[in-house]
């Protein structure tokens, strides 16, 4: 695991970008409560309005390699986090070990500040480093701004449409810098 990454928002709020740990099962329950019904649609593309205790578990045990998981969170003068912000993560494909299906999911009220692009060159660049070359992701056809962040750090390969205004698009990674 690599080792937590400072980074400063473009608001100029100081946050941090860390792997994902079991200890943030609260967290992540607390903040899943937080986001709205239409980010919920987005990320699950149906309503869902808490996490299990299976599906956290899954969600934060992560090994680096085959499921890799990080997220962003403010932190105050000293360092400390404070708030956990948004988290990314992609699950390697086990037919398919070049490939893994990606996510991102950020608080509402901190969309369209950067937070994305920073969690997906992380996520890239961590991926790139165990051998995941394609992402592919399953999106609401209709949430281009999901697309558009992929395309920061990857390239279009293949979209098919799938059912209930889906849309299966799959991405080669670019090489990070």
């Amino acid at each position: 695991m690599s080792s937590p990454t400072p980074v400063t928002l473009r608001c100029g709020a100081s946050a941090v970008v860390r792997e994902l740990l079991p200890a943030d099962a609260p967290a992540l329950a607390a903040g899943m409560k937080r986001l709205s019904p239409a980010s919920r649609q987005r990320r699950f593309l149906h309503q869902k309005d808490h996490l299990t205790d299976a599906e956290l578990e899954r969600l934060t045990t992560c090994d680096g390699v085959n499921h890799i998981g990080v997220g962003l969170a403010l932190t105050d003068r000293s360092g400390r986090e404070v708030e956990g912000l948004a988290v990314a993560r992609c699950f390697r494909d086990a037919a398919n070990p070049l490939l893994a299906e990606a996510s991102i999911v950020i608080l509402d009220e901190w969309q369209s500040r950067g937070i994305g692009s920073i969690l997906a060159r992380a996520l890239a660049e961590r991926a790139w480093e165990v051998g995941i070359r394609y992402v592919g992701a399953l999106l609401l056809a209709e949430n281009l701004g999901a697309r558009k962040l992929l395309e920061r750090v990857a390239t279009v390969v293949a979209v098919k449409m799938g059912g209930r205004g889906t849309i299966e698009a799959t991405y080669a990674l670019c090489r990070p810098l």
